[in-house]
């Protein structure tokens, strides 16, 4: 299976450098005005809300090319407490790459709820993650998953922290605990883990269905560090 797996995947710019141009956009909870375009940074520009960038994503007017590689859309997250927003669904992304930008030196700082994500890609980078019963990140039907440098510490025994169903998923200095489980992944998924780390998980990593979990460094630790069911493959 050496094969099917990126020997040079593992860092947030990697799936980005495959397209020429970024699409930016900015949202500010301090600062920010859903009635601002979110084209630039700070006051009179951001969006306030992640919400209205989900939105409008969804009615279109952001999507710069609904084709086949199209120009990934990047939308940098000012410090503040997004949690309160609820569940973030983004809309179908068949073609477009999508990347929520955090603080790099203080991913605390910046709090969103549960994402979910069906589509071409997601990128998620230095930030923390507070959902309410849901997953921290599910990616389902995802051809590329990038998580790096993301928090998820709230305490939840149903839910698990990051799950990816089918697709690839480069999971990179994580921090996933009080979780069911910290990682999983189902029908097919491969996952690359390396250098996570938590505690307080019922199950550190989880490989289900068929799924292929590699891993790297430390992993998040759980009453039970590893999971293999239907078919699912950890080394």
């Amino acid at each position: 299976m050496s094969n099917e797996w990126p020997n040079d995947f593992l860092s947030p710019s990697k799936a980005l450098s495959l397209w020429d141009g970024v699409y930016e956009y900015y949202v500010d909870k301090t600062l920010g005005d859903d009635d601002n375009k979110g084209l630039a940074v700070g006051a009179g520009h951001a969006f306030k809300t992640i919400g209205k960038f989900r939105d409008i994503l969804e009615a279109g007017k952001l999507m710069p090319n609904n084709s086949m590689g199209g120009t990934p859309i990047k939308l940098h997250i000012a410090d503040g407490d997004y949690s309160g927003e609820g569940t973030i669904k983004f809309p179908l992304m068949p073609a477009n790459y999508l990347e929520l930008m955090g603080n790099s030196g203080a991913p605390a700082n910046v709090i969103l709820p549960a994402i979910v994500f069906t589509g071409y890609g997601i990128t998620l980078e230095y930030l923390t993650l507070k959902p309410t019963n849901n997953y921290a990140l599910k990616a389902d039907i995802t051809h590329n998953a990038g998580v790096y440098g993301v928090i998820c510490t709230e305490a939840d025994a149903v839910y698990s922290g990051l799950r990816i169903d089918s697709g690839l998923g480069i999971i990179n200095g994580c921090t996933i605990s009080n979780r069911a489980d910290a990682i999983v992944g189902s029908y097919g998924a491969r996952i690359f883990s390396v250098n996570c780390g938590g505690t307080g998980n019922t199950v550190g990593l989880h490989a289900d269905a068929m799924t292929h979990i590699r891993k790297s460094g430390t992993q998040p630790a759980g009453t039970t560090a590893e999971v293999m069911s239907d078919g699912g493959l950890i080394d």
